[in-house]
């Protein structure tokens, strides 16, 4: 089956880009209260979980800001064009890279089967890390690696690398630790961005690195319970 993949960005993102650019237009204006989530969820609509997390990617910005009680409210402006002009940016490039690693091999032909990828060769690489939390199979690194443009594309590209045949092939075990792990890495681009903003270049690598190790370790220990 061929391992194409088009890659769709993430609703949450979506509606998040969407609510960013209402706020440099002014329609959301500073101090302003943003609707209830139900609202913006039949807006959108999206579920209030998807809602939800395009408001905390905004709050984690410095875009909005929630007040206990009162619901989410505009903060800044200037975060918000930001935003739009550089993680959006980033988000779009790791995008195009996920899908340039995915397409072609090593000699720049396009490949008909995902195994044949550069990025199948790279996770390849990674397998035997990952081997000892019972995820040592490429495809799985693979979807992991795609997970950093957004966490939603490890469940699609897992879906695709698998034929839609995942559950034949990850045990409930090695799901379990799947599902410890994808929780606990480093969240998408578009944070690590905003990290790097702030912070700058040390702590952003620091903390890819270290949420990794972290969630390394948490998948380890609920592997080796469930071999006992």
């Amino acid at each position: 089956m061929s391992g194409k993949k088009k890659i769709v960005r993430p609703r949450y993102q979506q509606i998040a880009v969407d609510l960013a650019e209402r706020i440099v237009e002014n329609r959301y204006k500073v101090g302003e209260k943003i609707h209830a989530r139900s609202t913006l969820a039949s807006t959108y609509n999206a579920s209030p979980e998807t809602t939800r997390k395009a408001i905390n990617v905004l709050v984690d910005l410095g875009i909005m800001e929630v007040r206990h009680g009162s619901g989410a409210f505009v903060a800044s402006k200037e975060k918000a064009k930001d935003f739009l002009q550089r993680a959006f940016s980033i988000i779009l490039l790791a995008s195009m890279i996920i899908w340039f690693l995915q397409s072609f091999d090593l000699h720049l032909n396009l490949v008909k089967d995902s195994a044949d990828s550069i990025l199948a060769m790279v996770a390849g690489v990674l397998a035997p890390i990952f081997k000892p939390i019972g995820l040592g199979d490429w495809r799985i690194c693979t979807a992991l690696i795609s997970g950093f443009m957004a966490k939603e594309s490890v469940v699609s590209t897992l879906e695709v690398l698998f034929s839609g045949n995942i559950a034949s092939v990850l045990t409930p075990l090695a799901a379990a630790s799947l599902l410890v792990f994808s929780l606990l890495y480093t969240p998408c681009v578009a944070a690590i961005a905003s990290i790097k903003r702030e912070m700058g270049s040390k702590w952003a690598v620091g903390v890819v690195v270290w949420q990794c190790v972290i969630a390394w370790v948490a998948a380890l220990i609920v592997h080796l319970i469930g071999m006992i």
